[in-house]
């Protein structure tokens, strides 16, 4: 049976796998280049990404498991 909860660790799991596989297009001007005009490229969408996702394992997990109640950063000023 597939709960909630597995279904986003499997969602998670893939998306790491097509994130793995934009590590060919390193080398390539893809990696660097806007997604459009005046928008950010694929190596600056997936760090940012890489960012919150490095904010709530370190610092919104950690206060979950110890019971404490949700916060949120003023996102404006973290990004």
């Amino acid at each position: 049976m597939i709960t909630p909860h597995n279904e986003k660790l499997q969602q998670y799991a893939d998306f790491l796998q097509w994130a793995d596989k934009l590590r060919d297009l390193e080398g390539s001007s893809l990696w660097l280049k806007p997604i459009s005009s005046g928008k950010w490229s694929i190596r600056d969408l997936l760090t940012h990404f890489m960012q919150w996702d490095r904010n709530g394992i370190d610092v919104m997990v950690p206060n979950i498991a110890e019971g404490a109640s949700l916060f949120f950063v003023d996102i404006e000023a973290y990004n």
